[in-house]
């Protein structure tokens, strides 16, 4: 059975995707969680960092691969959320990450794409959309 998900522009993502996979070569897994959002950080009452809670979507996967829930859940709405998440983060992995980050969040939406039409979801198939129509954004801005 053929789905047919992808428009031809979002096809053209999974394909470079998969073109430049080869930069996980060598990559080694590390703990992260899919749930690393701004609801499960510790922050204390000075504004610093202290921890995570909430950690049963803890997986081994590569050291970006959960920033693509951010890029999909808060920075789409909020340029300036990215800028302060990665300027205390640090944003020199924007630069050295940045297929790394790109990948995952095409991983991502072609995976909401797939649950939500299986599960007939269309706001998981939106998110997808609207993340896959992000990274197109970012294409035609350069």
């Amino acid at each position: 059975m053929e789905l047919k998900l992808l428009q031809p522009a979002e096809l053209e993502l999974l394909e470079w995707a998969l073109q430049n996979a080869g930069v996980f070569e060598g990559s080694k897994p590390v703990p992260i969680s899919w749930d690393s959002t701004p609801g499960n950080w510790l922050v204390d009452t000075n504004r610093i960092f202290r921890g995570l809670i909430d950690f049963e979507n803890m997986l081994w996967g590569v050291d970006v691969g959960h920033f693509s829930v951010l890029f999909e859940k808060y920075f789409i709405k909020d340029g300036r959320a990215k800028l302060a998440f990665f300027e205390g983060y640090g944003d020199e992995i924007l630069i050295h990450k940045q297929i790394h980050i790109r990948i995952c969040c095409i991983k991502l939406a072609l995976g909401d794409l797939y649950w939500g039409t299986q599960n007939n979801m269309p706001k998981v198939i939106a998110n997808g959309r609207k993340l896959l129509a992000s990274l197109l954004k970012a294409d035609n801005d350069k």
